[in-house]
């Protein structure tokens, strides 16, 4: 028997999306000028496993774990208007709409592989998911 193929990776990412409005125009046009700002951070670890039991079968075996932080901010700047004229009836006012979640992501796995011919191979295999996000699943 071989020794086992392991492999590890880690993996981080961020990324970004800030949408700035023109103040006056789009408040003027639209009477709403909103500053959205959406960020998130990614982090995970992965590993896997390969066992080389002869050279017909082999069993692979492995895990997931990630966690992500999303962030959306919100500022808008509103314009109140006469409901029956359509015409300004103050002066702009602000609000401000902050939210964050932290989610999680972890699943494991274990295949089994059996080489039948030179052109057939048969794959059996069982995996699990769960998700700590927005809802919980699995």
């Amino acid at each position: 028997m071989r020794p086992p193929l392991l492999r590890i990776l880690l993996v981080a990412s961020s990324a970004s999306v800030h949408f700035k409005p023109d103040p006056i125009g789009d408040l003027v046009f639209n009477g709403v000028a909103s500053d959205v700002l959406r960020s998130s951070f990614y982090n995970g670890l992965q590993a896997d496993a390969a066992f080389r039991l002869n050279p017909a079968h082999t069993l692979r075996t492995g895990f997931v774990v990630s966690g992500e932080s999303a962030q959306v901010t919100t500022q808008d700047t509103l314009l109140p208007l006469d409901l029956m004229t359509g015409a300004p009836i103050d002066a702009p006012f602000g609000l401000v709409d902050s939210t964050s979640k932290l989610g999680w992501l972890m699943g494991v796995y274990l295949q089994d592989e059996f080489k039948l011919t030179s052109n057939l191979t048969l794959n059996l295999g069982i995996r699990f998911d769960q998700m700590y996000q927005y809802v919980d699943a699995n």
